[in-house]
């Protein structure tokens, strides 16, 4: 190419004497050093081409945070990237161990410790790579230091392209999604273990396929079995929920899907052993599509059996005690020693005449309601009681706002916090207004009979004297 420029002979009208021969040589290695100028001024520019582009590989190499090197058919290492370097540096390691000249299958087979089985599996992956049984493999590791928990993905990629056999070897450092994995296995082993605890589920509808996807919690409240529920929704309303709870269950999903109108619930489920369980429901989240119909819908579902029966068994005895404190005329108040305020049923409100208002009234108002003559005693007896953390009892006399006198009978229970300071009192009052009037009449009716001047004697059926008065005797 250089050479075709050039004349390939001398023209016709050529003389052949030295002066035109001299002057045709001369244009001639003009011409061809023409050529090689340009041709080298080209090669210069391919090898500056060639250079920058092996610079921006080798650059490129160096930027990425895996550990990168390129081992022969040997298991010499070839070539390593900057990471690679950096992190034998890190760790102490010799780079004639594990740089360029090192043979990478050798240092894995001479590993010893924690970490020699993970080694070796490594180094046989670089052989089956080499000898083309596979085009890539990777393995995950533990590689600890003394100062950290760490953990890479080795993998051996097959070298492209022709001549003799290469590998690809990247280590990369994989700790913080190791870290956040096992994280989220304990967040997720401490959901369940909460779900399980407060017997909560949860679960997510899939509304165009009609299937739903249950937390262990949730088909644990619904009476299935893990290994053979298949998530089909309409087969769940059929069988697991009560049949009179049916209509009800399926009325608020649709109104949660077409009206966006998610409301709380409770329901009941029947287990396949016809066990009746009763169930709190919540939906929750609602993913929606571009035109805004929901196509996934989550929540959360808690088996209250246990609260419902506590619930029905606390009014029955509720129900009991109001019968008992009816019939027995008892007035149940609580007084809180810290605010002052007291509250007071229905009954204990007769009793002080204040009528059916049912505000709250104070400490205060309530000795302002007491007997000015009595009011010293009890609370010198209400004081001494507390000092002494038992049970406080006290007749006294009140004064209602009609200005009537009522004869009143309390017993009292101190409750401490854990500090052992008073927090309340709890008690019961009587109207005791009768039972002391009638024994002021039989005390009058007695001292009229002791008085009598007439002989007065009391026998039984049999004729046995039970009873004479002074005049008798």
């Amino acid at each position: 190419e250089v050479l075709s420029a050039a004349p390939a002979a001398p023209p016709a009208e050529f003389s052949g004497d030295d002066a035109e021969w001299q002057g045709f040589y001369r244009e001639y290695n003009e011409i061809l050093i023409g050529k090689l100028e340009q041709k080298m001024a080209e090669l210069a520019q391919a090898n500056q081409t060639l250079a920058a582009r092996e610079r921006f590989a080798l650059d490129t190499l160096d930027g990425l945070s895996a550990h990168i090197a390129i081992v022969n058919h040997d298991g010499v290492i070839e070539a390593v990237n900057k990471a690679w370097r950096d992190f034998s540096t890190a760790n102490n390691a010799s780079r004639g161990n594990v740089c360029e000249g090192a043979n990478y299958l050798a240092v894995c087979d001479a590993a010893a410790g924690a970490n020699a089985a993970e080694a070796g599996a490594f180094a046989a992956a670089v052989r089956a790579v080499l000898a083309g049984e596979a085009a890539v493999h990777a393995i995950e590791y533990p590689c600890h230091s003394a100062s950290e928990q760490r953990w890479f993905i080795g993998r051996v990629t097959r070298f492209p392209g022709d001549g003799p056999p290469r590998a690809i070897v990247a280590h990369e450092n994989i700790t913080a999604r190791v870290l956040a994995e096992n994280a989220l296995r304990a967040s997720e082993a401490a959901l369940r273990r909460s779900q399980e605890v407060a017997h909560v589920g949860h679960w997510t509808w899939d509304t165009r396929a009609n299937t739903v996807t249950w937390s262990d919690e949730m088909k644990r409240i619904f009476g299935l079995d893990p290994e053979t529920f298949d998530g089909d929704l309409d087969e769940v309303i059929q069988h697991a929920i009560h049949p009179d709870d049916r209509a009800r269950v399926f009325a608020m999903n649709e109104a949660v899907i077409h009206d966006a109108r998610p409301a709380d619930t409770e329901y009941r489920v029947v287990w396949p052993d016809d066990t009746v369980r009763v169930v709190w429901a919540r939906p929750g989240d609602r993913l929606t599509d571009s035109q805004g119909n929901i196509v996934q819908l989550s929540g959360i579902v808690q088996d209250i059996t246990e609260r419902k029966r506590v619930e029905a068994e606390l009014r029955q005895s509720v129900q009991r005690l109001s019968i008992a404190t009816q019939a027995g005329g008892l007035g149940i108040w609580e007084s809180d020693v810290r605010s002052g305020t007291q509250t007071w049923d229905e009954r204990t409100r007769a009793i002080y005449g204040s009528g059916s208002d049912e505000t709250p009234t104070t400490y205060e108002r309530w000795k302002q309601s007491v007997h000015p003559e009595d009011l010293p005693g009890i609370l010198a007896n209400e004081q001494e009681a507390i000092a002494r953390g038992v049970s406080i009892h006290n007749r006294f006399r009140i004064v209602r706002p009609d200005g009537s006198i009522r004869h009143v009978e309390t017993h009292a229970e101190p409750r401490f916090g854990e500090d052992g300071a008073l927090e309340c009192l709890v008690g019961v009052d009587q109207d005791i207004t009768e039972w002391v009037e009638s024994e002021e009449r039989v005390r009058l009716q007695s001292a009229a009979l002791e008085a009598a001047a007439n002989a007065i004697v009391i026998t039984d059926a049999a004729g046995s004297i039970q009873w004479v008065n002074p005049a008798f005797s």
